[in-house]
């Protein structure tokens, strides 16, 4: 999503610019009864023609616009109806950055992220993540702790787990807060509930004990846990 400033929305020259003939006109204004959002219709006019533009605004952007409901139709100048195309951008953004959260869980970042692989300007996405979060609509602790829940029934070791957060875009304090609980968690245990998954029993042969090491600690495991994990699992017979 391109945001287009006026100058490229349409092109005037001082030679033939007829200075009584506004360069913008708001010829109406509508309301989305299920949304409050506003439609300001305004007509541009310059060297190139007559053009009329539907602009959105959603109810966040509306203190950014000195937009009156009365004496329409009436002129407003390039300042403002950058400022229009600008709330456009962010009011139809908000639409998909509401539709990536209630798809599922999703950091701040990795909302920024998802808007921006959609073609959504940098400085349009940095608006809608600022307007999320003063709604709240992202939990990143709740969250995070989630993302815990699923890995571990994966059986994941905590480095991993860890690893899942941070490519995941979770902040510092969520990520905080994960450990706090990833530290209730006994993951030599865990590691030994995957082995016995896994491999039914501890492989006697070398080779495939190596090979079984290889596997597990790809899972997030350090040394130790796998180590101690072993013994667990000899002790369990």
């Amino acid at each position: 999503m391109k945001t287009i400033l006026t100058s490229e929305l349409l092109e005037r020259t001082t030679t033939d610019k007829d200075e009584n003939v506004p360069f913008a006109l708001v010829v109406g204004i509508s309301s989305r009864e299920s949304t409050g959002e506003l439609t300001v219709r305004v007509e541009l006019r310059g060297t190139c023609g007559t053009e009329e533009k539907a602009y959105l605004l959603s109810l966040e952007m509306l203190d950014s616009v000195n937009i009156s409901l009365k004496n329409i139709p009436y002129e407003i100048d390039e300042e403002m109806l950058d400022t229009l195309v600008l709330c456009d951008a962010v009011a139809h953004a908000l639409h998909r950055a509401y539709g990536i959260i209630s798809y599922g869980a999703c950091s701040y970042k990795r909302l920024e992220r998802k808007l921006r692989e959609k073609g959504v300007e940098r400085e349009v996405a940095a608006t809608v993540i600022e307007i999320v979060k003063k709604k709240g609509y992202i939990d990143e602790d709740y969250l995070a702790r989630r993302v815990c829940e699923i890995c571990l029934k994966k059986y994941w070791g905590r480095s991993r787990v860890l690893r899942k957060l941070r490519e995941d875009g979770y902040c510092e304090d969520a990520i905080e807060s994960a450990l706090e609980y990833l530290d209730t968690v006994n993951f030599a245990e865990q590691c030994a509930d995957l082995i016995e998954k896994r491999y039914m029993e501890i492989p006697e042969d070398r080779y495939e004990m190596q090979k079984m090491l290889a596997s597990i600690s790809r899972y997030g495991y350090s040394g130790s846990e796998i180590r101690e994990a072993i013994k667990i699992c000899n002790f369990r017979k």
